[in-house]
């Protein structure tokens, strides 16, 4: 059995992955965060609505939504709830996502948004840990249209 900060690092790794492979637009990155059968619910994400169930069905999804869009994810405040004889973490987490996406004028709309994952992640063996629901609240984004001439 992991130690507490074996497992807390495991899960800190875990979630950071994610947001790694949405930068890097590492797809297998990314798929390898979430369990088979995973579920994210982006319904209160403003320019993405849609809940989407499974691995694949999340890349299949996500994959052309970050295909032309430079991004850099941060996490910061979080907090951590063990469940299940410590298998199970509810996990909430806080996020900044500033990006540039193209406009169709050939320059780039900035947007920052804030907000936090609601997250169960279940733990299939000794310190791998997968996200099995994940649920992105947003606050109010900030859009900031970004000349012609800038590149991102």
């Amino acid at each position: 059995m992991a130690s507490g900060g074996q497992r807390v690092l495991a899960i800190n790794n875990l979630l950071a992955n994610y947001c790694i492979g949405l930068d890097t637009k590492d797809l297998d990155l990314l798929r390898s965060v979430f369990t088979s059968d995973a579920e994210l619910d982006y319904s209160g994400v403003t320019a993405f609505k849609a809940v989407l169930t499974g691995a694949d069905d999340i890349i299949n999804k996500v994959a052309p939504t970050i295909k032309d869009r430079h991004t850099q994810h941060a996490l910061s405040t979080q907090r951590l709830t063990f469940e299940d004889d410590g298998d199970v973490c509810l996990a909430l987490t806080y996020f900044t996502m500033n990006g540039f996406i193209p406009d169709d004028g050939g320059g780039w709309t900035h947007t920052t948004v804030y907000g936090y994952y609601d997250d169960k992640l279940d733990q299939l063996s000794p310190g791998e840990w997968r996200i099995s629901k994940r649920t992105i609240h947003t606050f109010h984004p900030r859009v900031t249209n970004a000349s012609a001439t800038t590149t991102p």
